[in-house]
């Protein structure tokens, strides 16, 4: 199944993979039903539909029966990720130095980006509200910081700048 998780207002379109899908009716992500808007015997899409922030199991029902629960089978859900605070906020342009964000929702982060530029995602702390990263070159300035991830992407807000030097 990918993507393995999206935001709480649904929407993402999910593909899971499997055998005979091609009469699956409904797909329940926890309680919450979805309509399959592809099928084929291999795999179908989904757009994920709308739930509370964590993680749910996902079944697929067709006329032969409901697909077992499984690990496999979750998709979790996250609300849109901030930024509270840059530390350090201040580096060298050359890129490389280590920071910390802190924040909420830090679930599912595939990116970081310092005024549009990748940095190197280190570490994400277990409780998602800290992450560790590797700040990329960059011309001098300050930059707005933005973290990606199952819940989309953080606003640009004052808190989440980093100045290059």
């Amino acid at each position: 199944m990918a993507p393995r998780g999206g935001p709480i207002a649904g929407g993402t379109v999910v593909t899971v993979v499997g055998t005979g899908l091609s009469t699956v009716t409904i797909v329940h992500f926890g309680t919450a039903r979805a309509i399959p808007v592809l099928r084929t015997a291999t795999y179908l899409r989904v757009r994920a539909p709308a739930h509370v922030a964590g993680t749910v199991l996902v079944t697929v029902t067709s006329p032969s029966g409901t697909s077992a629960s499984t690990s496999v089978a979750t998709y979790t859900y996250a609300a849109r990720p901030t930024i509270t605070k840059v530390s350090p906020a201040v580096g060298s342009r050359a890129g490389g130095t280590l920071i910390t964000l802190t924040g909420t929702n830090f679930v599912g982060i595939s990116s970081v980006k310092f005024g549009g530029v990748a940095g190197t995602i280190v570490r994400v702390s277990s409780t998602m509200k800290a992450m560790i990263v590797r700040t990329p070159r960059h011309a001098p300035g300050v930059v707005a910081v933005t973290v990606a991830g199952y819940g989309g992407t953080s606003a640009s807000v004052p808190a989440a700048r980093y100045s290059y030097r």
